[in-house]
């Protein structure tokens, strides 16, 4: 935590305001609120606390309901948000794994929050944090690991779901807009997920558990938690543009300026195009061009490629998306190639059925990968979320003497 709290001053230096909360009334408050996080990934801190704090769900039943007064309370008057989310995945695979698994069983936790500093809505700022853990529970191997360990190498059944990830800083940012939030400002220990290609379905929370949907397997990316910046620009109402760099040498659990002084970066490039600003969350095209620096500590090559986001609501509960990405650099990403296309339906407000189609070309495999994965994810409760999804997986590339493999997922998710 050191790192955090010289973070702290060297953004209350190079922000002095921040040390005094301009606040607003509710609007004006709800205005920088939706400025602040007009960038950002469904996996961004802000994203996550208002994306679970009210839910339509099948059953009323909260017994956490009477505390909710409080906090937004707490949010209205000083500009402080927080909030936790427990993630449970259990997987079972029509084949065993190396060891002789057929079953998998791995669980993430996350402690986060945000402090609104400056609510004024031109120039609003806030910082971001997020506390994260990730591992194996019980005696079964994590679902991520267990995807590897039944020959799949691109197409992760169980992406994100590791274990020896230790509870470890994963965002501490400063994130200001200016402009009335045409210009949105990142720096500090971030997530890239919540910034590089970011699409609708790219968060471990709504539909897929699949790599190829939450992170384009061609794309060059970082460890969780790696220091850098991002600046994003709308040059019109329908065009933004972006820049963004990540200390490509980060590791889980170490201080980041151990690895920063390596001088080994992942920089992104990216211009995108939205019908109008408040469409931009599910109806946008992006297009990022990234390079990643040849890593020393992992001998990883140097790599350059790009990718092509898409996704667009065609009706109100009809969210289609496509994803293609290109990998010039073997070893920079797990693919050289991958395309991705699915949809979300949302028959009903608590529920919502999910479909996607994969192919990948991993890098260093003999052969392709091919994959259909469909989810019902259920709002239980304002708090519990449950989501069955099945997964069909064609020519896993390290498993030469298997044509396919089938994984059964239950997914649950407990937040506060």
């Amino acid at each position: 935590m050191s790192s955090g709290c010289l973070l702290v001053a060297l953004l209350a230096f190079v922000c002095p305001a921040a040390a005094n909360p301009v606040l607003a009334d509710g609007n004006d408050a709800d205005a920088a609120d939706d400025e602040l996080s007009a960038f950002e990934g469904p996996d961004g801190v802000d994203r996550q606390l208002e994306y679970w704090g009210d839910r339509p769900s099948l059953f009323a039943f909260d017994p956490l309901e009477p505390l909710d007064p409080w906090r937004d309370r707490l949010e209205e008057e000083h500009g402080l948000a927080f909030g936790f989310n427990g993630y449970l995945l259990y997987q079972k695979s029509s084949f065993d794994d190396e060891e002789g698994d057929d079953q998998s069983l791995g669980g993430i936790f996350r402690l986060q929050g945000s402090w609104t500093t400056m609510r004024d809505t031109s120039h609003a700022g806030r910082f971001q944090l997020r506390v994260e853990g990730r591992d194996r529970l019980g005696s079964l191997s994590a679902p991520s690991p267990f995807a590897a360990a039944l020959g799949v190498r691109a197409l992760d059944t169980g992406f994100v779901y590791s274990e020896r990830f230790a509870v470890d800083l994963t965002i501490f940012q400063w994130t200001q807009t200016l402009l009335d939030g045409r210009i949105g400002l990142h720096a500090g220990v971030l997530a890239f997920d919540v910034h590089q290609d970011v699409t609708p379905f790219q968060t471990i929370g709504r539909a897929f558990l699949n790599r190829a949907v939450i992170v384009n397997p061609a794309i060059g990316t970082v460890n969780i938690g790696a220091f850098g910046a991002v600046a994003e620009a709308f040059l019109t109402d329908q065009f933004w543009v972006g820049a963004q760099f990540y200390d490509a040498a980060a590791e889980n659990g170490r201080r980041f300026w151990d690895t920063l002084g390596d001088g080994e970066f992942l920089k992104n490039a990216e211009i995108g195009w939205t019908p109008s600003r408040d469409r931009i969350d599910t109806d946008r095209i992006l297009l990022t061009f990234w390079h990643k620096d040849s890593v020393s500590r992992t001998g990883s090559p140097s790599g350059w490629g790009f990718v092509l986001s898409a996704s667009y609501e065609v009706w109100d509960p009809f969210l289609a998306f496509l994803r293609v990405g290109r990998n010039e650099g073997d070893g920079a990403a797990a693919a050289r190639t991958a395309v991705t296309a699915g949809f979300e339906y949302t028959p009903f407000r608590s529920q919502a059925l999910s479909v996607a189609f994969g192919w990948a070309d991993p890098v260093g495999a003999p052969r392709s990968e091919y994959l259909v994965e469909t989810s019902y994810r259920v709002q239980v409760t304002p708090r519990l979320s449950l989501m069955p999804d099945f997964q069909f997986v064609v020519d896993p590339a390290a498993a030469p003497n298997d044509d396919f493999l089938f994984v059964f997922s239950l997914r649950t998710i407990l937040s506060f």
